[in-house]
Parts: C-alpha cells; structure tokens; sequence
C-alpha cells in the first residue's frame, strides 16, 4: 500500500516557503523512519545471533546432562563392580586376617621345630650307624 503524499497547506502568502518547509519537514521524517528501520534490522541481527547462541547453549546443555547421566550410570557400574570384587575376593575383617597370620606364625614354628627334631635325629642315626674306629 502505497503512502499518500501529505498535500502542502498554504498558510501564509509566501507559498513557496510553505511548500519548502512541507518538504525539509517530510525528508526529516523519511530520514527518521530510514534510521529506525536501519536500528530494526540491526535489532533483528542482533536477536538471530541471540537465538543461535541460545540454541548452541541448549545443545551444549542437553549434551552435558546426558554425558552426566551416561558417568552416573558408570559410577553405579562400578561400585557395584567393586562389590562383586570385594565378594569374589573374600573380603575378611581385620579380626580374620589376625587369626591367619598367627595360625601361620604357629605353623611356621610347629614346622621349623619339627624339621629341627627330624635333622636331630637323622644325625643321631647317622653317628650311631657310623663305625667307631
């Protein structure tokens, strides 16, 4: 839809100074109306490039929760992982690993007293069986 041309009004007797004003009065506005179009496309920029970087924020967003997810998933893996190594092991108290350490100890003691009444005795044997000369 086209604008309609404001008509000049005459006023005064000078007619010619009427009309030029009416023009210098329309150019101005021509002139404001151009600047704010001018700010609008900018202020519509200015909103697309918003708009992209809110959207790459989203996707940033979106892929950051589910890599959260994805590791929380891991980590529940993983303790229960330790749980079944703890099992397979057989994961004992300190109480149990005291007892065995000083079962060993007494094994250790019965079997070196052991070897020491056997090598006594071999070498008794041995001194007996030897001839006297």
């Amino acid at each position: 839809m086209r604008a309609m041309p404001v008509p000049p009004t005459l006023v005064s007797s000078n007619g010619v100074a009427e009309v030029l004003t009416s023009k210098s009065q329309l150019s101005e506005q021509v002139k404001s109306v151009e600047d704010s179009l001018a700010r609008l496309n900018d202020l519509e920029l200015g909103l697309k490039a918003l708009k992209v970087e809110l959207q790459q924020k989203s996707d940033e967003t979106s892929r950051v929760t589910k890599e959260y997810d994805e590791a929380m998933k891991l980590k529940t893996l993983t303790t229960d992982q330790l749980n079944e190594v703890k099992k397979a092991v057989g994961f004992r108290g300190g109480m149990d690993i005291l007892r065995d350490y000083f079962s060993g100890l007494f094994l250790g003691v019965a079997g070196s007293v052991l070897a020491t009444v056997i090598t006594d005795k071999w070498k008794r044997q041995r001194a007996l069986s030897k001839p006297v000369e």
